[in-house]
C-alpha cells in the first residue's frame, strides 16, 4: 500500500524566544474562536475531555473564518503540541504567546515524512520515540537513533501471515500535569495533515492525586484502560535493554495517570495470532465482541451500520461479514452502507487525482458488494471542503421513518485507523478460539456508559460528510478504483 508524499507546500518557521515557540503557517489555516452554538458554549477544558472528534484543516479548502460554530470541528497538528492548544481561556488565538511545556512524546505512524516533524523536535529539544512501518521487516523489532532527541522503532511483521503493515496512529504527549493521548487517522506527513481529510480524537489524563479517592467502578475503569494500552504497546515495543532505555528516556510512567474518566475504549489490532480466551489480547473484532458481551451488553440492538474508510478489502468473504455483524451485535437482517468517492467527485477539486493514492478499491470488491456503496458528498455547510478523505468511522444506528440513517442511545461510534478489511479487523480461526490479523491498528470506541444521547448526537453531527447520500446508480456513478499491489 503506497501513499503519496507531495512536495512540501507548507512553509513553517519555528522560533525559540525565551521558551516561547512561534510556528508561522499560512493564513489559509486560521485558528478562530471555538464557540458551540447549540446549547452550551465550549470551554477550553471541554475541548480536552475526549467527548468530541475534530477534523484537520486542508490547504485546498475554503473556510469561513467568521462562522464560529463552523470552527468547532477543526484542529491543527501544532495545537496538539501545546498544553492549551494555542488558545486563551476565552478561546482566542494565543499562538504567539503560549509557552512550550511539552516534555516528551511518542508517535506511531504508517508513512513518515522527516521534514514534517523533525525540525520541530530538534527546536523543542523534545525526547521522542517514533514507531513506524518498515517494509519486509520479518525478523525482530528493529531500533535506530537519529541525533540527540529522536529514536525509531520498526515493528516486525509476522511472515506466516504473508502480508501486513504497521498502520496504527497514536500520540502520547507528556505535559507537566497530564498525559495527552491522541488517536488520529493521519500519518506523520505534510500531506496527511494539510491535504487529506482526517479525524482526530484526543483526551488529557491528569496525574493521579492523593486527594482524589476513586470509587471501585472508577478504579476498575482506570485499570482496564491502562492495561489495554500497555498490552498494545508491548506487542511492538522491544523487550531488550535498548528498548527499555528508549522508553525510559521519555520519562513517561503510564501508571502515574488517572484514566478513570476516559470517554472511550481503545480498539487495537496487532499483527499475529491470538487466543480469544485471553482477555489481555482482545484485538480487532474480538475486542468489539468482548466489550459488547461484558461492558456494553445493554447497548447496540441496531441493525444498520454506516462506514467511511479509504480502503476496502480486496476479498471480503461471507464469514468475515458474519463475524463482523456478530461482533458489533447487529441484529434483524443487518445492513452495511459504505461511503466511497466516485470518479466525478475526485475530479471535482484541485489535486484530486494526486491525492487519490490513499484510496484502495478494486472492481471485484465493488461489484461483489455494489448494493452497499453510497457516494461521498459533504453536508451543505461544508461543501467547500472537498478533499480526499483518509478518515475512518464505523457507526451503528437505525433507519428512521424517512429512511435516513440516524443514531440512538444504543449506537456504537468508532473512529480510528481500521479500514474495512480482514487484514485490519482480523479473522476468527479454530472455531473462534483464535483470531489472526495482518495489521497493527488503533482506534477508539466512545464509551456508551459515560456518554448520553445528547453527547453522542454532538459527535455524530460533527461528521462533515452526508451519511444519507445516494446509493451508487447503475450506469451513472462510477467508483474511483485503485488496485492493491
Amino acid at each position: 500500500m503506497n501513499e503519496i508524499k507531495l512536495e512540501k507546500k507548507l512553509s513553517s518557521k519555528i522560533k525559540d524566544n525565551n521558551n516561547k515557540i512561534n510556528i508561522e503557517i499560512p493564513k489559509t489555516i486560521p485558528i478562530k474562536n471555538f464557540i458551540y452554538e447549540n446549547k452550551n458554549k465550549i470551554t477550553l477544558d471541554s475541548l480536552k475531555d475526549g467527548k468530541r472528534i475534530f477534523y484537520n484543516k486542508t490547504e485546498i479548502s475554503e473556510y469561513n473564518e467568521n462562522d464560529s460554530e463552523f470552527n468547532t470541528n477543526f484542529i491543527e497538528f501544532r495545537q496538539l503540541l501545546f498544553e492549551n492548544l494555542l488558545l486563551t481561556e476565552d478561546l482566542k488565538d494565543n499562538s504567539k504567546n503560549e509557552k512550550k511545556t511539552i516534555e516528551s512524546a511518542l508517535f506511531s505512524t504508517f508513512v513518515y515524512d522527516s521534514e514534517f516533524i523533525e525540525p520541530m523536535i530538534n527546536v523543542f529539544k523534545l525526547p521522542t520515540i517514533i514507531i513506524r512501518h518498515e517494509q519486509n521487516n520479518y525478523k525482530y523489532n528493529r531500533m535506530d537513533e537519529n541525533g540527540q532527541y529522536i529514536k525509531f522503532i520498526f515493528p516486525k511483521i509476522e511472515y506466516t501471515l504473508k502480508w501486513g503493515c504497521f498502520h496504527s496512529k497514536l500520540m502520547l504527549l507528556k505535559f507537566p500535569n497530564f498525559l495527552r493521548i491522541v488517536v488520529p487517522t493521519a500519518n506523520l506527513t505534510n500531506c496527511d495533515w494539510y491535504f487529506w481529510g482526517q479525524i482526530i480524537w484526543f483526551q488529557d489524563f491528569p496525574l493521579k492525586s492523593e486527594n482524589k479517592k476513586l470509587t471501585i467502578e472508577e478504579e476498575k475503569e482506570n485499570e482496564n484502560f491502562l492495561n489495554y494500552l500497555k498490552n498494545f504497546l508491548q506487542t511492538f515495543m522491544p523487550h531488550t535493554y535498548e528498548g527499555k532505555r528508549f522508553w525510559l528516556d521519555l520519562n513517561i510512567n503510564l501508571e502515574n495517570y488517572d484514566y478513570s474518566n476516559s470517554a472511550v475504549d481503545l480498539i487495537a489490532s496487532a499483527n499475529g495470532r491470538f487466543n480469544t480466551k485471553n482477555n489481555n489480547n482482545n484485538f480487532g473484532i474480538d475486542r468489539i465482541n468482548n466489550l459488547i458481551k461484558t461492558k456494553y451488553k445493554n447497548y447496540n440492538k441496531n441493525s444498520n451500520m454506516i462506514i467511511q474508510c479509504s480502503s476496502i478489502g480486496k476479498t471480503i468473504k461471507k464469514n468475515f461479514f458474519d463475524d463482523f455483524y456478530s461482533s458489533f451485535n447487529l441484529i434483524n437482517n443487518p445492513s452495511i452502507e459504505i461511503l466511497y468517492p466516485t470518479i466525478n467527485y475526485i475530479n471535482s477539486f484541485p489535486l484530486g487525482n494526486e491525492l487519490s493514492s490513499c484510496l484502495f478499491l478494486d472492481s471485484v470488491a465493488f461489484n461483489n458488494h455494489k448494493n452497499k456503496f453510497k457516494i461521498i458528498e459533504l453536508k451543505k455547510k461544508y461543501e467547500k471542503l472537498k478533499t480526499v478523505f483518509h478518515s475512518k468511522f464505523f457507526i451503528t444506528g437505525f433507519k428512521d421513518k424517512n429512511g435516513d440513517f440516524n443514531i440512538n442511545n444504543e449506537s456504537l461510534l468508532y473512529f480510528g485507523s481500521h479500514n474495512f478489511s480482514a487484514a485490519a479487523w482480523g479473522n476468527y480461526e479454530k472455531n473462534n478460539t483464535q483470531i489472526s490479523m495482518s495489521n497493527y491498528e488503533l482506534g477508539i470506541l466512545f464509551n456508551s456508559n459515560k456518554l448520553n444521547l445528547y453527547e453522542k448526537k454532538n459527535i455524530f453531527n460533527s461528521i462533515i460528510l452526508n451519511v444519507n447520500s445516494n446509493f451508487y446508480k447503475e450506469n451513472e456513478d462510477e467508483p474511483f478504483l485503485n488496485f492493491f499491489n
